[in-house]
């Protein structure tokens, strides 16, 4: 039996000189301590998801799909139904730290006024006391850009979008249009 391989599609995955490939392998895991970090710099909310996050390894788009009926509460952590109901259902375990915290964040959300059932999602929108709809869920990608803020405020990664032109870039290429567009009139004027 001969095996082959298709080193083109091979090669993305792999980080080397030769590949030119600059991007793949530059991802990586946190460590312990730029979680440590990263912690320090949130708030309770994403303090709870990040060590969600952490703990029991799940993508972060299963991370909107968690209600409080996923959680199952065994000695000093959590049993996580992961993609509950559906064909990729699996579940895992939190570290009892994450435990903690995520009892922490629903006593938070309850004296905040917001009435928690087993149908509500574990992570939701911000709220205030005067907020009339509280424990709205996240929509689309927000929850994932809020964790990506959160990640950018500690100054730990440069987090690459795949678009050259994004944050500091852009507003550098804007400034370098506004002078050439300065230069030109003032080139008009003196003619």
């Amino acid at each position: 039996m001969m095996l082959y391989f298709n080193w083109r599609k091979l090669k993305k995955f792999i980080k080397s000189d030769y590949s030119d490939n600059g991007i793949n392998g530059k991802d990586r895991g946190y460590t312990h301590q730029e979680i440590k970090t990263i912690l320090e710099y949130s708030d309770q909310r994403l303090k709870t998801a990040f060590l969600v996050l952490a703990s029991t390894g799940m993508r972060v788009g299963a991370l909107q799909t968690i209600r409080i009926g996923d959680l199952e509460k065994i000695d000093n952590l959590y049993k996580i139904i992961v993609y509950a109901g559906d064909n990729e259902e699996y579940f895992s375990f939190t570290t009892p730290e994450c435990a903690k915290e995520i009892d922490s964040y629903l006593d938070y959300r309850t004296r905040r006024g917001e009435k928690i059932t087993q149908d509500s999602c574990l992570f939701v929108r911000k709220f205030s006391s005067k907020t009339q709809v509280k424990g709205l869920p996240f929509k689309g990608k927000s929850l994932w850009a809020i964790l990506e803020q959160g990640i950018s405020n500690t100054g730990l990664r440069e987090i690459n979008h795949g678009n050259p032109l994004l944050g500091t870039q852009i507003s550098m290429v804007l400034k370098m249009r506004a002078k050439k567009q300065n230069k030109f009139y003032k080139n008009c004027l003196t003619k």
